[in-house]
């Protein structure tokens, strides 16, 4: 029996921006990713509410979405 895999949710996050830009295919990201197309697509509505919520500005002057964002490009 095989253990299951657990993903951060920066990885999550990651992933879920490479299917918003547009720049590959979701099928081509799962390949790429050995990740099934129902996961990303999970991912990819999941970050489309977080990107819908209100938002807030924080300390540094950036709202949540912006803060989630940039660190979602420093890991790819």
């Amino acid at each position: 029996m095989t253990k299951r895999r657990n993903f951060s949710d920066q990885f999550k996050a990651a992933v879920a921006l490479e299917t918003l830009r547009g720049d590959k295919t979701v099928q081509e990201i799962a390949a790429k990713r050995q990740l099934h197309l129902t996961q990303l697509s999970t991912w990819k509505a999941h970050s489309g509410h977080r990107i819908l919520r209100p938002r807030r500005e924080t300390k540094s002057g950036m709202n949540a979405h912006q803060m989630h964002l940039s660190q979602a490009v420093k890991l790819s």
